[in-house]
């Protein structure tokens, strides 16, 4: 079996280390989400009230700022590390992840647009709807984006063992996700985000045929 021979890149490098620091902006949206609740007194925030936003206004705000900085993290790293490969696999990689940024912020942005809400709920305002929806394509694509990056991996002689389980979790994880309609916890993704990052910085050179 062939073992291919990796030149080490800064780029690489780097992505490795976006990729496996990629939990800790989660981390900060864990704090940043149980403030807002205690704020608002719920962690359901369809039951929201306008009274109740115009209190924690502060506090949703913060939250919309650090959630696609979360999601957008890992997505640079993985960005950083197959944007410049031309496999059709890696090339899928990037595509998945560029959408699934997109909708990150297209989910922010409808999310920040709705604190003056004047419905009885923000369960009732259909851009809170909408944006929910988003912000789970944003997901699916980035389980789209590992299942490609792992595969890309494993094909390129690189990360052989953890490409192909990244890629074989995220598929899973990903049609649980899809078929509970979000029912898998956003931070799981930085979990994998970070088993490519730490691979990728434990074999920068010549990876072995078990990698």
């Amino acid at each position: 079996m062939a073992t291919a021979t990796v030149i080490p890149t800064v780029r690489r490098s780097r992505a490795g280390l976006i990729l496996a620091l990629s939990p800790i902006p989660f981390v900060i949206l864990v704090i940043t989400l149980l403030v807002a609740s205690a704020a608002a007194g719920t962690d359901k925030s369809a039951e929201i009230t306008p009274a109740v936003m115009a209190e924690i206004r502060a506090q949703w705000i913060g939250v919309w700022i650090v959630y696609p900085l979360a999601v957008c993290f890992g997505s640079v790293g993985m960005l950083h590390l197959f944007g410049s490969r031309h496999s059709v696999l890696a090339r899928g990689a990037v595509v998945a992840t560029g959408l699934s940024i997109v909708c990150a912020l297209v989910n922010a942005g409808l999310n920040l647009s709705i604190t003056g809400f004047d419905a009885d709920r923000l369960g009732s305002v259909t851009r809170y709807d909408v944006a929910l929806e988003v912000n789970l394509v944003s997901f699916w694509l980035a389980w789209v984006a590992l299942i490609c990056g792992g595969l890309a991996l494993r094909r390129a002689g690189e990360l052989r063992r953890t490409g192909l389980v990244v890629a074989v979790l995220a598929g899973l994880f990903g049609v649980v996700d899809i078929a509970g309609h979000g029912a898998v916890p956003p931070f799981v993704l930085s979990f994998l985000w970070l088993t490519l990052g730490v691979g990728l910085l434990r074999s920068r050179s010549v990876p072995s045929e078990g990698e």
